[in-house]
């Protein structure tokens, strides 16, 4: 194969080498920018729950040890192996509020990140293009341990340890007594993680001992500071307030919670040879699919070479084997192959004799690291959302209804919004569980919650053994209402954005029932035509709920409907405008504010509403109605050609759904626009579907049908 010309060829290494160190230096920036950008997100339950055991622990001064918060009896026991993280994450809270758990979490990821890049940037030393290999390893590494740094959980401090761990024992080994101290942050932290510190620790251990037998030379001081440093590491597991009742922990059966808990669902095959680049660019899955493979190709790599050390071999087999037992365990394998991939990198550079393969080698991760770099805004889940907090999925509304009511008793709710409610709920309420499954509560518990809105058997079950105050039922179980029929003593009293509320009236009389809202109805989007005293009765209760919580969208899309029916522009604009402040990104308040603005007269101020409607549409019945609503502001404008071409993006050109109205007017419209085929094609459609009594309609549509065809001749 030809070669360039030396000069020539150590010019490319060169550039191919600070390409590589800009590019990782580019890429960390950014994603810790990314991170800092990222509000919290509200669906990730599990942080309430690690704040409400920050609280208890400071309020108490104990740990806690069983499930206070919930009506279950007995109470379970439980090992709060994550104290460390809940001591720490009160107090920042309670003084920074959500800002300052973004920070500590962009710190948390940022530190990791570092180590990550250090200890690749020690494999591609030297003037070599092994360091555009490492910034394509490195924009994988940051997309695959990105997607679960954004959760602010106690795993973030395990993956900073794991880096932390192999970084000095990689490049720092005079650091190595400093390791204890990680470790001992480490099993307080997240201490169910301790058998990756075991296997880190013992890769090490074996290592040190199988170099000196080969090499059969005593021990030097630097092995002894390692060997004292692993040794310390491994007695800091009992180094926690739980002893050695910690041991047992990882060990707890997850073999029936992989079938709800999606971060313990087990990778497949056909998962691990997924590799799927699309044109928002690399999915996390085939980063780690892609940093997986790259481990496999350096280990075999080196095998062939005899240059594999032992410890790297056996921190691979153990990250696999920590796969097995779950999907959320790729980070730790990212993690622990990077001192086999530094080590890989390190015997490319020092052999490199500059083949043409080499370079264009290079030049791909290059453009794996532009690609993953260009990825990472991926990892925001709602560039729209507000900040600090977003993506909220909890039922905050009726959580702030109960805490306003002179009650308090057993609160019967859905299980994911457990550790949300255990936080936001006052204490003299209990809830049924939170997720902490299979350490807290069992899968027997989990099994009767979930249950519980599914199934009659289970719900009477769990009614008659503990009946409960009230019941928190998500919106979205749109079968519910029938189910809980069978126990007319519960009724629904409020509801929010996610969730309906319904308590026990036999115990409760003075709470107002909502007899004429029907909140699961409401989520259909539209409300049918009712008289104007029901919607009188219906205004009532819908202002009774956003009275509490202004900021329920389907009660102010109710509202605004009504309204705008009933002439009322400007108090339906204003329910419109409620829904854009809570939800900016969904088309309902657009379309209602048009509505709104319509009836006022503002025809462009409506139209630009109308727009917005369509362009935030994330299925085709919202399109079509926003490009409905559009054609009929627009012939109202007298912009007949737009309204004709509003409405054909509505309807189509063969839409069998449409009423013989709505396409005669679509057929009016050509006309107008002087589209005259599709006019004659659409009338003959219209008079197909006018019913026979509509003999007016008949007559009218056969005149434009004659004209039509007289001059098509």
């Amino acid at each position: 194969m030809n070669q360039l010309p030396e000069a020539s060829a150590e010019r490319w290494d060169r550039q191919l080498a600070l390409a590589g160190r800009a590019c990782i230096l580019l890429l960390l920036i950014a994603a810790c920018v990314l991170q800092l950008r990222t509000p919290v997100v509200g669906w990730d339950t599990d942080l309430w729950y690690h704040l409400s055991h920050g609280r208890y622990l400071y309020d108490s001064g104990e740990i806690p040890s069983s499930t206070y918060f919930s009506f279950l009896t007995p109470e379970r026991p439980f090992l709060d192996y994550y104290w460390g993280f809940q001591a720490l994450i009160y107090p920042l809270f309670l003084g920074t509020g959500y800002h300052g758990l973004i920070v500590l979490r962009t710190l948390l990821y940022g530190a990791t990140m570092t180590l990550v890049a250090l200890l690749l940037l020690r494999g591609g030393r030297r003037a070599s293009p092994a360091l555009a290999v490492a910034a394509g390893i490195f924009s994988l590494e940051l997309l695959v341990i990105a997607d679960r740094s954004l959760l602010t959980r106690p795993h973030t401090i395990s993956y900073l340890a794991i880096a932390a761990f192999v970084y000095v024992l990689e490049c720092r080994r005079s650091w190595s007594l400093v390791l204890p101290f990680v470790a001992v942050v480490w099993v307080n932290a997240h201490g169910v993680e301790y058998p990756v510190l075991v296997l880190i620790c013992l890769a090490y251990l074996v290592d040190v001992y199988a170099r000196r037998w080969r090499s059969r030379r005593e021990e030097t001081p630097r092995d002894l500071r390692t060997l004292t440093a692993l040794g310390l590491s491994l007695a800091a597991i009992f180094a926690t307030p739980h002893g050695s009742r910690l041991l047992a922990v990882p060990f707890t059966s997850t073999d029936v919670a992989t079938y709800y808990i999606a971060e313990l669902e087990q990778l497949t095959l056909t998962d691990l040879l997924m590799f799927e680049i699309s044109a928002d660019g690399i999915p996390h899955e085939t980063a780690f699919n892609l940093l997986l493979a790259a481990a496999a190709v350096a280990a075999i790599g080196l095998l062939a070479r005899r240059r594999a050390r032992l410890c790297h071999l056996l921190l691979l087999a153990g990250s696999l084997g920590l796969l097995w037992r779950g999907e959320r365990f790729r980070i730790e394998l990212a993690l622990l192959t990077l001192p086999l991939l530094s080590a890989a990198l390190a015997r490319w550079s020092g052999s490199w004799k500059a083949p043409r393969r080499g370079r264009s080698t290079a030049l791909a991760c290059l453009g794996i690291a532009v690609l993953g770099g260009l990825s990472l805004p991926l990892m925001i889940p709602g560039k729209d959302w507000a900040y600090p907090l977003a993506g909220v999925r909890v039922p905050e509304g009726t959580t702030r209804f109960l805490n306003g009511l002179q009650a308090s008793g057993a609160v019967m709710n859905h299980t994911n919004y457990g550790g949300y409610l255990i936080w936001a709920l006052e204490p003299r309420y209990k809830i049924y569980m939170d997720m902490e499954v299979p350490f807290a509560f069992s899968d027997t518990d989990m099994f009767r919650g979930s249950g519980f809105f599914a199934d009659p058997t289970l719900m009477t079950g769990v009614l008659a053994q503990y009946r409960p105050a009230f019941i928190i039922a998500h919106l979205d179980i749109r079968d519910f209402p029938e189910r809980i029929r069978a126990h007319p003593e519960y009724a629904p009293v409020f509801f929010d954005n996610v969730s309906v509320l319904y308590a026990d009236r036999s115990r409760f009389p003075h709470l107002a029932a909502l007899e004429h809202v029907d909140a699961y109805a409401l989520q259909d989007r539209h409300l049918p035509e009712v008289t104007s005293e029901a919607a009188a009765k219906m205004l009532r209760e819908l202002h009774a709920v956003l009275e509490i919580v202004p900021n329920v969208d389907a009660a102010n899309q109710a509202a605004a409907i009504l309204y705008n029916r009933q002439g009322e522009y400007a108090r339906a604009r204003g329910h419109a405008e409620a829904i854009i402040a809570s939800s900016p990104t969904i088309p309902q308040g657009h379309l209602m504010k048009g509505d709104a603005l319509s009836g006022l007269g503002q025809i462009d101020e409506a139209l630009r509403s109308y727009r917005r409607a369509a362009r935030l549409a994330e299925d085709e019945e919202e399109e079509r109605q926003a490009h409905r609503s559009l054609a009929i502001a627009y012939s109202r404008n007298g912009e007949s050609r737009k309204s004709y071409r509003s409405l054909l993006k509505a309807m189509g050109r063969f839409d069998i759904r449409a009423s013989f109205l709505e396409l005669q007017n679509l057929a009016s419209l050509a006309l107008q626009s002087g589209d005259l085929e599709m006019a004659l094609v659409t009338y003959r459609f219209a008079r197909l579907k006018v019913p026979a009594e509509e003999t007016e309609w008949q007559h009218r549509i056969d005149a434009a049908i004659a004209d039509l065809e007289a001059r098509s001749r």
